[in-house]
């Protein structure tokens, strides 16, 4: 059949949107989800869900976390940890400010794995700079460290125990206090196709290579769960860097590690990883403390007293070292004893208390 020369073609789709895809909505947010929060959430879907969990105020989250008990925890942070990745696609609003995150997403990891890179000399005067925080998530000292200080170049260690199959792994099991890396920052998408992106099953880069994870371009997106995971006014980025720690090593009657061995694995990965931050031109580098909680039971003053041998290694190829911690364990004597040990070191076996004096000072 003849076509008239008045039959339109149909329309090409536009090569500048294909190119762009991030201008497209992947689904419409049709509809305020339903609170409490169903047992069907799940981050998978978080593409397809037409739910708009961004629209949650600080103070329903507040008031669904007060009244949650069990598995609704876990959904709760769930729901919190869909909303984030649902603002990485289509923003979120602050007041009657919106701001647009598609420039924040696909966060990529890289494997570092052993040696450790070559270091150039620091600067002449360089110095690197000590800071203990009690009652602060890791996440949130960064951000106040951005705060006052735009334009640093951070990063976040993880310490995850060795042979966890979840590790780096959304998980909200542990409540809202051990799932920030999920519910408040972008981590989650850098999740998917993780071993394509470091061409290796991530166990055999963290515990049989002794490597470091790398993944770089995550934004903190939320305030903490205390504050109802408020949006951040202005997101806060950093590039985590995660290593796998024993366990739980053999410990001493005073303390110690009973294993030269074991001792010396820790040492080795902490240095790689703080090696591997300075080479990436990070300048602030925060942490928790490592191998104390999360899986990990390892003698707590000989930790921080290698990250003190460590830091001063490093000395004026970081700007900061910050050990910062909102676990109720670490409170009190507890992270006195961890931070003395940590700006002065770790005192004789036969001196008395090692928190006498000014404590948890910068250096």
């Amino acid at each position: 059949a003849m076509v008239s020369s008045t039959t339109k073609s149909p329309r090409r789709p536009s090569l500048r949107k294909a190119r762009e895809p991030w201008k497209t909505t992947p689904t419409a947010l049709l509809r305020p989800p339903a609170l409490p929060v169903p047992a069907t959430v799940a981050l998978a879907g978080y593409r397809e869900d037409m739910r708009d969990w961004r629209a949650v105020t600080p103070d329903q989250w507040k008031a669904e976390l007060g009244r949650a008990k069990g598995a609704e925890i876990t959904r709760v942070c769930t729901a919190v940890a869909l909303g984030t990745l649902q603002a990485t696609l289509q923003g979120y609003t602050v007041g009657t400010q919106t701001l647009e995150c598609y420039h924040l997403g696909n966060p990529q990891s890289v494997p570092a794995p052993p040696p450790a890179p070559a270091l150039p000399r620091p600067r002449t005067g360089a110095t690197t700079r000590i800071h203990c925080a009690e009652g602060l998530h890791p996440l949130d000292a960064l951000a106040m460290l951005e705060d006052t200080a735009r334009g640093t170049q951070l990063g976040l260690l993880v310490c995850v125990p060795e042979g966890d199959p979840r590790a780096l792994q959304p998980s909200f099991a542990g409540g809202p206090r051990q799932s920030q890396l999920w519910t408040r920052t972008t981590m989650a998408q850098a999740a998917q196709g993780l071993a394509h992106s470091l061409h290796r099953p991530l166990d055999q880069l963290l515990d049989r290579e002794g490597g470091v994870a790398v993944t770089t371009g995550v934004s903190l997106l939320r305030d903490p769960p205390t504050e109802g995971f408020a949006w951040r006014a202005q997101p806060v980025g950093f590039d985590v860097l995660t290593i796998s720690l024993p366990r739980h090593p053999k410990i001493t009657a005073d303390g110690q590690y009973g294993s030269l061995e074991e001792k010396a694995v820790v040492a080795d990965r902490l240095r790689l990883a703080m090696v591997v931050a300075a080479s990436r031109g990070i300048q602030v580098l925060a942490m928790a403390p490592p191998g104390c909680g999360d899986g990990c039971h390892h003698p707590y003053l000989e930790v921080a007293d290698q990250l003190r041998k460590l830091t001063q290694d490093l000395d004026g190829h970081l700007d900061a070292v910050v050990v910062a911690s909102d676990d109720p364990a670490h409170t009190g004597d507890w992270f006195m004893r961890f931070g003395s040990s940590f700006c002065y070191g770790r005192p004789p076996l036969d001196m008395g208390d090692p928190t006498r004096g000014l404590l948890l000072a910068a250096r």
